[in-house]
């Protein structure tokens, strides 16, 4: 049985394409074929393809990574390094390839991952084997599912598909292709001795499934964007939030090229900029920017650093930090993975809003947070305290300033609470390993509240982190003299120009526009009720000066 992995050339990437490979690729021959098919009104249809094979050979010898186990019983061995090659298709209107070896990871950066799912979303599976999934601002921001006996391709909110295995419902007499097949950022088909009719038969059959049948299943997915406008803005986002160090490198365990799942694992690094490199036994965010301190990088220069990944000495792919980052524009709802920028379709965005409308959502306009109440305050406490001993010397905006720190909003909105029957357990820590964690800030009939005041994602998502983790601990009886919980609230209090749209009395937070906040709580969610607790959401809102 024959493997052909079928990817699609993004129309605007042909020429970048064909430029790129012809550096590392040898044409060994060229054939054009022509099928005969029946149009819509059963005339015949010449369809013509013309087919180049490329390859690139290999007689390199690099010595083993494990070569010092040989040295031990006074052998040496090397091993030579595998040849690569691929088919490029052309038709009138499309390019297409088929990889054999590692040729994939030549044509991965320049393919429509679109592609593949739009055929995928029309298939009936009847078995299904594997998915792997990437799970956006989740601690577990890739996962990779198993299955036994499972027909039904269905997901929770905050998943987006990027690879599945499976067994499909093929026409009667089908013979093109095997019914197992992999979908990933290719398609992959199983036939015995295919021709190179055949393929342009696949490739024909491919087209009019996409052109011509109805979605049978919906797929939350990461789509590309190719309008460069839209990525130019991006990019500048993003250069502006790594300026400001409002970002984070984040590293998955496992890259998708093709329709193969690569492990970012029993690696070996180098790391690269211009004319230094280096090499590092682990890649993670500490070995970057240890690499770009010592080198004395700017911090935009953190995206172009080259990562080389070697196994047994022999150089995989070269890959770049920017492609190994997860990043995420609220805005725009777009999200950075693997060097490129995708937006949330419309089956990812439908899961989260029917998942958060699932919540319990409560607002009470009394504990709403006055600002002008807190700026009398503060007043209050410099008046009381400007003569402190600890503030001899200091100019009246300098006390102010620290005033402002000691009793800064949340604390100053718990205080308030507990007058009206909370306990407060603000920065009331408890050790979690060799860290400290707030429990929680207040509690009352059974509820465990995390409140947060702000005006955006990178603010408000710490009470959830918070929540989190410490009902963990509640669960486990890590906590002492901590009052029963059966409830546990998320509350947020809402620095924004207007209040939240309003259905069926209560606030909308689908309304909210952050999307990191919206997923954290979605995962927060999950979390809770796995735990056999009841979230709730508190809505309230900044409330400011006259």
């Amino acid at each position: 049985m024959a493997t052909i992995n079928l990817y699609k050339i993004e129309k605007g990437q042909k020429e970048k394409f064909f430029e790129s490979v012809k550096k590392k690729y040898n044409i060994l021959g060229e054939k054009n074929i022509t099928i005969n098919s029946k149009g819509d009104d059963e005339q015949k249809i010449e369809k013509k393809y013309n087919m180049k094979m490329f390859f690139s050979p290999s007689s390199e010898e690099k010595e083993l990574s494990w070569s010092w186990a040989l040295k031990l019983f006074d052998k040496t061995e090397s091993s030579k390094t595998s040849p690569s090659g691929f088919i490029s298709i052309e038709t009138e209107e499309n390019t297409y390839a088929i990889s054999f070896s590692f040729a994939y990871f030549s044509i991965d950066p320049y393919c429509d991952k679109n592609f593949p799912f739009e055929f995928a979303r029309r298939l009936e599976y009847k078995n299904i084997r594997t998915t792997a999934l990437t799970n956006p601002n989740s601690m577990k921001n890739k996962t990779i599912n198993t299955y036994l006996d499972y027909s039904n391709l269905d997901f929770d909110s905050g998943e987006s598909l990027s690879k599945i295995k499976g067994k499909v419902r093929l026409p009667d007499n089908f013979e093109l292709f095997n019914e197992t097949i992999e979908i990933g950022n290719s398609i992959k088909f199983i036939r015995a001795n295919p021709s190179l009719e055949d393929i342009a038969r696949i490739i024909e059959y491919v087209e009019e499934v996409i052109e011509k049948e109805e979605e049978k299943v919906k797929i939350p997915l990461l789509q590309r964007i190719t309008d460069e406008k839209i990525i130019n803005s991006l990019n500048e986002t993003l250069l502006n939030d790594i300026e400001d160090d409002n970002i984070e490198i984040d590293f998955s365990e496992y890259q998708i090229y093709a329709t193969n799942v690569v492990f970012n694992q029993n690696f070996q690094y180098k790391l690269k900029y211009k004319t230094k490199i280096e090499d590092i036994d682990i890649l993670n965010e500490k070995t970057i920017r240890e690499f770009a301190d010592k080198h004395k990088l700017d911090k935009k220069d953190l995206l172009d650093i080259k990562v080389i990944v070697h196994e047994d000495n022999k150089s995989k792919f070269t890959t770049s930090v920017k492609k190994l980052m997860f990043y995420t524009n609220e805005k725009e709802k777009a999200i950075l993975t693997n060097g490129e920028w995708y937006k949330y379709n419309d089956d990812y965005l439908k899961y989260l809003h029917d998942s958060l409308s699932e919540l319990t959502v409560e607002y009470d306009k009394e504990y709403d947070f006055d600002e002008e109440d807190y700026e009398k305050f503060l007043e209050e406490k410099f008046n009381k305290e400007k003569l402190k001993k600890e503030y001899d010397g200091l100019k009246e905006e300098t006390i102010k300033a620290k005033i402002k720190a000691k009793y800064y909003k949340e604390i100053y909105y718990n205080t308030r609470l507990v007058n009206k029957g909370f306990k407060s357990f603000d920065r009331e820590l408890e050790n979690l390993g060799k860290h400290k964690i707030e429990v929680m800030d207040l509690y009352k009939d059974n509820t465990m509240y995390s409140v947060k005041i702000g005006n955006s994602s990178g603010k408000l998502c710490y009470a959830v982190d918070q929540s989190i983790e410490a009902l963990k601990m509640y669960h486990r009886k890590q906590l002492t003299g901590i009052p029963k919980i059966e409830k546990v609230c998320l509350w947020l209090v809402l620095d924004r120009k207007t209040p939240l749209r309003v259905i069926n009395g209560v606030p909308d937070i689908n309304d909210m526009n952050m999307l990191i906040l919206k997923n954290k709580i979605d995962i927060w969610k999950k979390e809770v009720r796995i735990l056999g607790y009841t979230p709730i959401i508190k809505i309230n809102y900044v409330q400011k000066k006259s």
